[in-house]
């Protein structure tokens, strides 16, 4: 069979929505390499569109496979469930970098993945709103093109999409989106079109693929809207252990990012009180490992950060980036 006469078979038996890339059908593979049905050999880079982590036919995968054949193929976990469903949720729960215990549910796609998660957050938060970001890609379903901020080849000819969908700016040096650039840009979905308290998720890719490769800056995963937490009044607890271990209390204090204030409130549930001083002494003797590494205070009795999402608070309830 050559490559010529599967093509003319394929535009005779599939539709052309669903594209193809190479021109060539595979035959076999290893590892990295990939033989077409003609003998030519080819180095695979898509990997099956990133996902070949172990490149084709590793042999731990092959056993692993063998092995479940010979004990059942499918039994629809939600009707007749099995070990091997919960051993890898265990397993995920195990690495997953949050503070707390964690549960693990799996998909079939990352659209059905992604879809799930919505429906998860509207249903916890009674919240309407979504925001995702310029030059994502989410998925093909419709709340997955919705959310997708590029709109060739993915959304022409599909619309209208579900609502309450908002994009802000991706930051992107190449473009020129710094971070302070992206985060106004939120600002602005907050002022015109969705108050915070509506929105469920923001949903951002940490690195874009369909955007052009492009990977957000430590600060941009960092920041998460410090003076909103210093302003609201369920983080009271919170803004007062920061500033009560200030040698200072009145002068302004550096405030960390999400990261500090999840890290606090984990301190709060765990030691039971919400005495500013108890929680400051319950991080110090347990620690808090966050995204940004572990908690520590410096002579000043500020919160180290690192070189990058790093705010000072003032007393008259503003905030600003500490350069």
């Amino acid at each position: 069979m050559k490559n010529n006469e599967l093509n003319d078979r394929r535009l005779q038996a599939t539709p052309r929505g669903i594209g193809v890339m190479c021109n060539f059908y595979a035959e076999k593979a290893e590892n990295a390499t990939v033989w077409d049905v003609e003998g030519n050999e080819y180095i695979d880079f898509a990997a099956g569109i990133a996902v070949l982590n172990t490149g084709h036919r590793h042999p731990k995968v092959i056993s692993a496979i063998e092995k479940q054949l010979h004990a059942f193929t499918h039994t629809a976990y939600q009707i007749v469930p099995y070990e091997g469903y919960v051993a890898l949720a265990e397993r995920l729960n195990e690495r997953v970098p949050i503070d707390g215990p964690a549960k693990t549910a799996f998909f079939s796609t990352g659209a059905e993945a992604v879809e799930n998660a919505v429906k998860i957050a509207r249903a916890y938060t009674r919240r309407p709103g979504l925001i995702t970001f310029g030059g994502g890609f989410h998925g093909r379903t419709f709340m997955t093109m919705a959310l997708t901020g590029k709109v060739a080849p993915y959304k022409l000819g599909f619309g209208p999409f579900p609502g309450s969908v908002y994009h802000a700016q991706y930051p992107n040096a190449l473009h020129g989106v710094s971070t302070a650039e992206s985060l106004k840009s939120l600002e602005r979905i907050f002022k015109a079109d969705i108050a915070p308290d509506q929105v469920a998720a923001i949903i951002l890719e940490p690195v874009q693929g369909e955007g052009g490769f492009n990977v957000a800056p430590a600060d941009f995963m960092l920041v998460t809207m410090p003076k909103r937490y210093d302003q609201d009044p369920a983080n009271k607890t919170i803004v007062d252990a920061l500033k009560a271990q200030k040698k200072d209390p009145s002068g302004p204090y550096v405030w960390i990012t999400y990261a500090a204030v999840q890290s606090l409130a984990t301190a709060l549930d765990r030691s039971g009180s919400k005495e500013p001083l108890a929680l400051v002494k319950d991080l110090k003797a347990h620690g808090a490992n966050t995204v940004i590494g572990p908690l520590n205070w410096d002579e000043k009795g500020d919160l180290k950060g690192f070189e990058f999402g790093v705010f000072k608070w003032h007393t008259d309830g503003s905030s600003s980036v500490a350069k």
